[in-house]
């Protein structure tokens, strides 16, 4: 799976859409997929999202040390 782009990124490319310019120049100019244009604009306009969503899954944190349990006996 790709990288994340950053937000800035995101929202130059939501600006030119909205400007009116083709989704698929629109995607060549800032190189990303024409597929990743269609979809931030489609969460932008259905969501009113123009940031990406916080990162899910992994370990939960717990906010200690790892290994704090085995130093406190």
């Amino acid at each position: 799976m790709p990288g994340t782009c950053s937000t800035d990124l995101r929202r130059r490319v939501l600006a030119a859409v909205e400007a009116g310019e083709m989704p698929g120049t629109v995607a060549a100019r800032f190189m990303v997929g024409r597929t990743t244009v269609y979809r931030w604009a489609a969460e932008a306009r259905d969501e009113g999202r123009r940031a990406p969503r916080p990162a899910s899954g992994g370990a939960e944190t717990t906010g200690r040390c790892p290994g704090a349990a085995a130093m406190a006996d």
